[in-house]
């Protein structure tokens, strides 16, 4: 996911539409897969992944767009999302 998200940063700096949109379809992947190793029984990690899969959504379709602020956005809002939700997860 951290390889996604420089990839992401560096196709909004070099205005690179399909690495963009490449990017947010790994990053909508790696978000699925987070839901299914979650602990259904940890109820601030289900909402942290929610607002995480709903930030992914938002950077995805902003990169299909070519919205390269809304892109930006979104994938600094990510970056601390994803952040959180390392802090809450339980192995």
């Amino acid at each position: 996911m951290n390889e996604t998200i420089i990839a992401a940063q560096k196709a909004i700096e070099t205005d690179d539409a399909n690495v963009l949109h490449e990017s947010g379809e790994k990053l909508e992947a790696a978000i699925e897969a987070l839901h299914g190793f979650a602990d259904k029984g940890n109820e601030r990690l289900g909402q942290a992944l929610g607002q995480l899969t709903k930030t992914v959504d938002r950077f995805h379709h902003a990169a299909e767009d070519n919205d390269k602020a809304g892109a930006s956005e979104s994938l600094s809002l990510l970056v601390s999302q994803k952040d959180l939700v390392k802090s809450l997860y339980q192995p």
